[in-house]
């Protein structure tokens, strides 16, 4: 996945809103359904928001939410599985 982020800085605040959005491909695997060809390669795509706080010098808590969608996977006898998701994740980023 290629991702961009954009930051939108508020001047003097601790706090950094930001935006994301990418694209690239996904492997999709159906595990356990019983299907012969158990995997697909398929386009994906994934958009977001979060923003840093600065808890220290060079030191930044990231909170993001994530929505990812992929193309429809394809696996035998035509039965196509719709995948997408949406995630809440929390970082720690330090600067060096």
């Amino acid at each position: 996945m290629a991702n961009g982020y954009l930051d939108l800085g508020v001047p003097m605040s601790p706090v950094t809103p930001y935006v994301t959005a990418g694209i690239g491909m996904a492997d999709v695997r159906a595990e356990g359904l019983g299907f012969a060809d158990d995997s697909s390669t398929v386009l994906a795509g994934q958009v977001g928001i979060g923003a840093g706080f600065s808890i220290a010098p060079m030191v930044t808590l990231d909170a993001k939410y994530r929505y990812m969608i992929a193309a429809d996977a394809e696996f035998d006898d035509d039965v196509e599985i719709s995948v997408d998701s949406h995630n809440v994740m929390l970082g720690l980023r330090v600067g060096l």
